[in-house]
């Protein structure tokens, strides 16, 4: 047999035996994905509660306390973690303090009782007569030294171009209340001087309150009379609004006003809240002027009109009404 020959009969055999017994195939392997490292192993989760770090016990529940303080963050690798300091008690004279609001009427008529007024210590609230001589000068003086300014609107039976009456038409009422507002600029809201006949008509009362609400003014009811309405028609439409608890000076003398102060000062012990009103007089500015200083000492706090407006909520005192409610 040539060696051709031979060659070809070896490689016909070989075909046929692989036919008869063919050898597995090669296991693909699984291609790994290209620059991707592999995954970290999982650590193994250990039974008990998570913990935040030395100074921090872990609680027996994870459900939130029920008083939970401030979170305290995780401690940082280069800072060890601090416990958190318990809040510090809260002082008497932000929370408790009984608090007293003071309303000086009839002013810009003597600049100076007019000055005097204006340094008493505090956010004392400055009322001025629209027809007094110097009106608006104390207004912007007294704006500009941030004090409120409020108008102090003559009613019946006040007199004078500015004043109201029982029986005048709306129209003429609030020509003289706009009037009123221009001669007194800036004026945050009103009380009215004198006004026992006048403050005890419901609709003239009504139609005021819905005036002030319309500028976003107040109203402190200064209770000349025990017929007023005016607080209880600012109160049925929401008007911001307080009613004078104490008068310092319907009796001049120094040692009645001294105790009209400490009536003041007792009321605000007992309801939580005083609202004074008093006048230029040389014997009340003279005791304000001893006794708001030491007010702190004492343990009160003499706050603004808007700050006592938000503390009432437009509630009635028990003096002058039942329930919140005014009589």
């Amino acid at each position: 047999m040539s060696r051709g020959a031979w060659l070809l009969a070896l490689l016909l055999g070989a075909s046929a035996i692989q036919a008869r017994d063919p050898l597995p195939p090669l296991p693909r392997l699984p291609l790994a994905a290209p620059e991707q490292a592999a995954p970290t192993p999982a650590l193994p989760i250990q039974p008990g509660p998570l913990r935040l770090g030395p100074e921090q016990p872990a609680t027996a529940s994870p459900t939130a306390p029920s008083n939970p303080g401030p979170a305290t963050p995780p401690a940082r690798a280069d800072r060890p973690a601090k416990t958190a300091s318990p809040a510090p008690a809260t002082p008497l004279d932000s929370r408790q303090r009984p608090r007293l609001t003071l309303v000086i009427d009839d002013l810009g008529q003597t600049p100076e009782r007019d000055r005097r007024v204006l340094a008493l210590p505090g956010p004392v609230a400055l009322s001025i007569i629209p027809d007094a001589p110097h009106a608006t000068q104390l207004a912007n003086t007294a704006h500009a030294a941030g004090k409120t300014v409020m108008l102090h609107l003559p009613m019946d039976p006040a007199g004078g171009p500015f004043a109201w009456h029982p029986g005048m038409p709306v129209d003429e009422l609030q020509r003289r209340l706009d009037a009123a507002l221009r001669v007194v600029p800036h004026a945050q809201g009103l009380n009215n001087h004198m006004g026992s006949r006048m403050t005890a008509q419901p609709q003239a009362m009504a139609w005021l309150m819905h005036r002030l609400q319309g500028d976003h003014r107040f109203f402190i009811d200064s209770r000349t009379s025990a017929a007023t309405v005016a607080a209880a028609e600012a109160q049925k439409i929401g008007l911001a609004s307080l009613s004078r608890d104490v008068f310092l000076d319907d009796d001049m003398r120094p040692e009645a006003i001294a105790a009209q102060f400490e009536a003041a000062l007792k009321l605000a012990r007992k309801q939580g809240s005083a609202v004074m009103i008093g006048h230029p007089h040389p014997a009340t500015l003279a005791l304000l002027e001893r006794e708001l200083p030491r007010l702190k000492a004492q343990g009160f706090e003499l706050i603004g009109v808007q700050q006592m407006i938000a503390l009432r909520s437009n509630r009635a005192m028990a003096a002058h009404g039942k329930g919140g409610v005014y009589r």
